[in-house]
């Protein structure tokens, strides 16, 4: 597990870090440190912590005003901490926003910043438990079409150099991937096609929320097609890997555990 601290006080991060594993019996792998907003994304452009501890006033910002896109939005374990004192609006920012705690910088934060850390580690463990939970479901389950009515698509699509129009059954498709303003349909009988008709976020709202999934910005994937899965991106059936951005995280996990549900209740 990893985490995050965001703290421009050089000498009260120290402090924080004699502290943390102790408190955490060692369970972080890696402890990173920004002094920054600038620092703290550029770490996350390539690192990937579960947890951020993150003071709320920095030297480039307030966090929930200038990094509000690109730290607070992302589906991480969020813990926020400030001076000796604070208002009531910064504490109903910072809930709003999805931290779990907030810590006021007094005489009792240390103790108090290691149960909150021990509460973000068990929502942790949790997110990952269901995951490891609906991957090990999804390996043993089995699943029939039923009888499920899918809905046809009208496409318009270039075939030897002409525009043409392709009727396309949504159950014959594998996985759709937004590629340069065309969409890229991936087929049950390997092969693809393309289209400028429509839009990734016009096709989710036709396909069946209970047979496709939206997994990333980028894709769309029948859970039928599924072979494997982790918490990190899904293998389908032509052996193709689809990424699970972490902000599709919970929905991905949510809507294959109903299909499983369904399917098991199918087979019965």
């Amino acid at each position: 597990m990893r985490l995050l601290v965001i703290e421009d006080d050089i000498e009260f991060f120290a402090v924080m870090l004699l502290h943390i594993s102790a408190m955490t019996d060692d369970i972080f792998e890696t402890i990173l440190h920004a002094s920054t907003l600038g620092e703290a994304r550029k770490l996350l452009q390539t690192e990937e912590p579960e947890i951020i501890l993150f003071d709320v006033h920095l030297p480039d910002g307030i966090a929930f005003v200038h990094a509000a896109e690109w730290l607070l939005g992302e589906e991480r374990v969020l813990l926020c901490m400030t001076g000796k004192h604070a208002d009531y609006a910064m504490y109903r920012a910072a809930f709003q926003v999805g931290a779990i705690d907030f810590l006021l910088k007094d005489e009792d934060f240390l103790s108090n910043m290691g149960f909150a850390l021990r509460r973000a580690i068990e929502k942790v463990g949790n997110q990952l438990q269901r995951m490891y939970f609906y991957e090990d479901l999804w390996n043993k389950s089995e699943y029939d079409d039923g009888t499920d009515t899918f809905p046809v698509f009208s496409l318009n699509i270039r075939n030897n150099g002409r525009n043409t129009t392709l009727l396309l059954a949504s159950e014959t498709i594998v996985s759709v991937e937004a590629a340069e303003k065309k969409l890229v349909f991936s087929l049950k009988d390997g092969s693809e096609q393309e289209s400028g008709s429509t839009t990734l976020t016009m096709l989710e709202e036709e396909l069946p929320k209970t047979w496709f999934v939206r997994c990333h910005a980028s894709f769309i994937v029948n859970m039928a097609c599924i072979a494997s899965f982790s918490a990190a991106e899904i293998v389908l059936t032509n052996g193709k890997r689809v990424p699970i951005s972490r902000r599709n995280k919970d929905d991905v996990r949510d809507a294959i555990g109903d299909f499983l549900h369904r399917s098991r209740k199918k087979s019965r």
